[in-house]
C-alpha cells in the first residue's frame, strides 16, 4: 500500500450497496452555509447567437482513474479499472437491490475534499496536465444538472454545485447532495444485482466499490477535466495487453512517497480504451420502448462513451440484453437535437466562469436551483474545495 502526499504530485460503486446496518441520515439543508440574504446573481438560460459553431467535444484524452475501496481510512486503487462485462446467458433471475447505495460515493468518503481522488490519481499515474490551461474540473453530474436546467427550466430538480476559483481561471466544481447515499431502490430496482451478476471484477479490484474515470476534452472552446463513474467494460486485446506495462510504470513510483496524507493509494488494476467503457441500465420489459434518450444520450456524450447494456427484465427474470452503440447513424437525429442543448452548456460555462474570474478568490460561490431558478450565493465561511498543497499547481 502507498500513500497520497497532496504535496509531492507523485505517489510516496456509486451504485455499490452498501451494509443495511447503516443509517440514512436526514437531508442536508440545500441552502447550508450560504449567505442567502444577498444572492450575488440570479442567472437565465443562455441564448444561441452563433459564437459559438458546435458543440463536438474534442481530444479527448484518459489522463487517469481509480477504483474506492471500502476501507476504513479513504482508499483507493490506482489505475483501477473497471468491472469486466461477460456477456451471459438468459435468461438469468434476480433479486431486488436491497440496503443503501452510494448517490455520491467521493463526498461520502472524503466530504471535506471530494476532488481530492482525482488529482490523486492523475499524479500517481503521472499523466502530465497543464493546470492552470484547464478551465473546469467537475464531475459528469454537474454537467447534467446544468444541462437539465437549460432544457427544463421550472421543471429541474433542485441541486447546489458549490465553485471554487484556482488560480487565475480555473474552476473547481464540488458535487453537492442532500444526502451521500440513499436506500437502494423501491424494491423494483436491479441495478446493482444486474451489474454484480453480468461483471467480472480484474484482479487486485475484487474489493472495488465503484470505478471513477477522469478524461480531458475541448467542449465549445473550453478545456474541460471530467470525472465520472463507470459501470463496465467489454473485454479488449488492449486491456491485456498493457496490465503489465502499466503496473511495472506505476508500482516503483507509489513505493518511492513518503508514508503520510489522508488517502491510501494501492497499486492495482490496468487502464481500458475509451470505446471499452460500457454504461448498463435495466428496464422492466413494460417500459422497455419507453427509453429516455433525451436524458441518457447526454450522459454517455459528456463522458465520451458510447456503448449502453441495457437489461430487459420482468419481475427480475432477465431475457435478454439490448446493446446500444450511439456512434450508428440511427442516433444522428439525436445527436443533432442534443447539439442545441450542449450549445447552450458550452455558454453557460462561460458565463459562469466569467462570473466565477470576476468575483475571485474573495468569495467562494454556489449555484442553488431552487423551483427552475438558478442563483448564484456566496458560501459563509467556506471551506477550500481542495488543500493548500494541491491547489499550488494552479500557480
Amino acid at each position: 500500500m502507498a500513500y497520497y502526499n497532496p504535496s509531492n504530485h507523485r505517489l510516496e460503486r456509486t451504485r455499490a450497496p452498501v451494509p443495511s446496518h447503516y443509517n440514512v441520515p436526514p437531508d442536508r439543508d440545500i441552502t447550508e452555509d450560504l449567505v442567502t440574504s444577498l444572492p450575488v446573481e440570479i442567472l437565465t438560460p443562455p441564448v444561441i447567437d452563433g459564437d459559438i459553431k458546435t458543440a463536438d467535444i474534442r481530444n479527448v484524452q484518459y489522463i487517469g482513474s481509480y477504483n474506492w475501496t471500502d476501507s476504513t481510512l479513504p482508499t483507493i486503487i490506482v489505475p483501477g479499472s473497471p468491472p469486466v462485462w461477460k456477456d451471459p446467458s438468459m435468461p438469468i433471475k434476480l433479486t431486488p437491490d436491497t440496503g443503501l447505495s452510494f448517490v455520491d460515493q467521493n463526498g461520502f468518503r472524503m466530504p471535506s475534499s471530494p476532488l481530492l481522488p482525482l488529482f490523486a490519481a492523475v499524479d500517481a499515474i503521472g499523466t502530465p496536465v497543464d493546470w492552470p490551461s484547464v478551465d473546469f474540473i467537475l464531475d459528469r453530474n454537474a454537467l447534467r444538472k446544468i444541462t437539465r436546467w437549460i432544457d427544463c427550466g421550472p421543471m429541474t430538480v433542485d441541486f447546489r454545485i458549490d465553485m471554487e476559483l484556482a488560480g487565475a481561471g480555473t474552476v473547481l466544481m464540488n458535487r453537492w447532495e442532500p444526502r451521500t447515499r440513499d436506500v437502494a431502490g423501491n424494491g423494483r430496482s436491479y441495478g446493482s444485482a444486474f451489474e454484480g451478476k453480468n461483471t467480472v471484477p480484474v484482479p487486485g479490484c475484487e474489493h472495488s466499490t465503484g470505478h471513477y474515470r477522469i478524461i480531458r476534452y475541448d467542449l465549445c472552446g473550453l478545456e474541460i477535466i471530467v470525472r465520472f463513474e463507470v459501470d463496465a467494460c467489454i473485454p479488449t486485446a488492449a486491456n491485456a495487453e498493457i496490465t503489465n506495462e502499466r503496473e511495472s510504470a506505476i508500482s516503483p513510483t507509489m513505493n518511492r512517497c513518503a508514508p503520510a496524507s489522508i488517502l491510501n493509494i494501492i497499486p492495482a488494476g490496468h487502464p481500458v480504451p475509451q470505446a471499452s467503457i460500457t454504461e448498463l441500465k435495466t428496464r422492466s420489459k413494460w417500459f422497455a420502448h419507453k427509453i429516455d434518450w433525451s436524458s441518457i444520450y447526454p450522459q454517455l456524450y459528456l463522458s465520451g462513451t458510447s456503448l449502453l447494456y441495457l437489461g430487459i427484465h420482468d419481475r427480475g427474470k432477465f431475457s435478454e440484453v439490448h446493446q446500444f452503440n450511439t456512434d450508428d447513424e440511427r442516433f444522428e437525429g439525436l445527436r443533432a437535437v442534443a447539439m442545441e442543448s450542449l450549445l447552450k452548456l458550452g455558454k453557460m460555462l462561460q458565463t459562469i466562469r466569467n462570473m466565477v474570474i470576476q468575483h475571485g478568490k474573495a468569495k467562494q460561490l454556489s449555484l442553488v436551483c431552487e423551483g427552475g431558478v438558478l442563483t448564484v450565493y456566496e458560501r459563509d465561511e467556506a471551506e477550500k474545495c481542495l488543500p493548500n498543497n494541491v491547489l499550488t499547481r494552479f500557480y
